[in-house]
């Protein structure tokens, strides 16, 4: 989706074609330390109640929402679709909170580094990273685990 912005009309300030690689780089970096798991696995690792509302109802509820949907007949005359479903259905490998905070540091230990020459990631000026990261960066602070280490230069780049 945010590369796709990269080609809308007065998108070069934020995606400059020089530096679109460099770009898609920060992005994978945020996106493989997904921030959304590690807030959910470091509330339910203290909130009982939290993990509770997330094993007995939310990811029960989504089984029977793709339950549903593979029932729908659209779903079910379109190959593409079922097979979607079908795979939302198997079992997967969720990595555990150790795993996505050592994600999370890495990027985080990244980040420090990139921020040693300036205020923005990739040089003087910001770009779509800098505006993806600084809201990956509030969500990991948000997540509030003391197991991902958030550095001061870190935390109040791009403030």
């Amino acid at each position: 989706m945010i590369m796709f912005c990269a080609e809308l009309d007065g998108a070069e300030r934020l995606f400059p074609p020089e530096k679109l690689k460099e770009i898609e780089n920060v992005l994978d970096m945020i996106y493989s330390a997904n921030a959304g798991q590690l807030s959910f696995r470091a509330m339910a690792s203290v909130n009982p109640l939290f993990r509770f509302v997330l094993n007995n109802f939310l990811l029960p509820s989504r089984e029977k929402k793709i339950q549903a949907y593979l029932s729908d007949p659209s779903v079910r005359c379109s190959p593409y679709l079922r097979k979607v479903y079908e795979e939302a259905l198997k079992p997967r490998r969720v990595p555990d909170l150790h795993e996505l905070s050592e994600r999370a540091n890495v990027v985080m230990s990244l980040f420090d580094e990139m921020l040693k020459d300036g205020q923005w990631l990739l040089g003087q000026e910001d770009t779509a990273a800098d505006c993806v990261a600084a809201i990956w960066v509030q969500w990991i602070v948000w997540a509030d685990t003391p197991l991902v280490a958030v550095t001061p230069r870190v935390i109040f780049y791009n403030c």
